[in-house]
């Protein structure tokens, strides 16, 4: 009963985008050109005869966050497109995580984590896990978690950004 659901993507900009749909493995599905052509591609997800391109609306996060308030907590699974979401925020959030796909997302990892350390004014501590218990036992700060992605073998991250006073 407290839930809404919107027939919108997220992005960086309100805006029309591409949508890839990956017919028959939706959890691939994604706006994220790259995405298809490197993470589904390269773990032969599908053929590219069964990705449909249709146009989606767009809408910053920033503006259910004026409508709404700011959440206690964002989660963003959006299979390679994270850093045109995150890019859409303006407002610093208790607690956000989003997916990285290593190596080939690393750059927009990085991103993510300058993103959200430059609209908090540094106030964003990281930690990351691959299932559901913290790699880290604590919390680290930014340079510390580029250094983390930019050395670990792992190819799959959940990073949690906590906002700390």
């Amino acid at each position: 009963s407290n839930v809404e659901v919107f027939n919108c993507a997220l992005g960086s900009a309100n805006t029309t985008s591409e949508f890839f749909e990956v017919e028959g493995n939706e959890c691939y599905s994604s706006l994220s050109k790259k995405h298809i052509e490197t993470t589904v591609t390269e773990r032969n997800v599908t053929n590219f005869d069964l990705i449909k391109n249709n146009k989606v609306v767009v809408e910053k996060i920033e503006n259910y966050i004026k409508k709404y308030d700011i959440p206690i907590y964002i989660k963003i699974d959006v299979e390679g497109y994270e850093y045109e979401v995150i890019q859409g925020l303006e407002t610093a959030v208790p607690l956000i995580s989003f997916e990285a796909n290593l190596p080939e997302f690393s750059k927009e990892s990085i991103n993510c984590i300058k993103y959200l350390s430059n609209i908090s004014s540094d106030k964003y501590v990281f930690n990351f896990t691959t299932n559901h218990s913290f790699l880290l036992e604590i919390f680290i700060k930014r340079n510390d978690a580029i250094k983390f992605i930019t050395s670990t073998q792992l190819r799959y991250l959940e990073i949690y950004a906590q906002l700390i006073d």
